[in-house]
């Protein structure tokens, strides 16, 4: 249960980091406002039935670095290369050839 203000915010972003690359949503820094936007517009796809678009919407969410690291060394980088993930912090920390090293 998502606990309400700033911090239940924050939370609940992190509940559903995924991402995919859309250039009308990725920015260098997503604010947590933006962020849960996002969540409230997959939520909202979800009760439609639209799966795919919840899915996309998640996938435009920044990655957390861990779940990056962990990912690209559990299934490897095509596996983020080709879901779509948005790797914007992990990015931003290693630099952009990070998926390849």
């Amino acid at each position: 249960m998502a606990r309400s203000g700033a911090y239940g915010q924050n939370r609940v972003v992190r509940l559903f980091m995924a991402a995919q690359f859309e250039e009308d949503i990725i920015m260098a820094k997503m604010t947590d406002k933006e962020a849960f936007e996002i969540i409230l517009a997959a939520r909202a796809a979800d009760a439609q039935g639209d799966e795919k678009k919840a899915s996309r919407l998640r996938r435009s969410l920044p990655l957390p670095i861990h779940l990056a690291e962990f990912m690209k060394k559990e299934f490897g980088p095509q596996y983020l290369i080709e879901g779509g993930w948005n790797l914007s912090e992990v990015e931003e920390q290693y630099g952009k050839n990070w998926i390849n090293r």
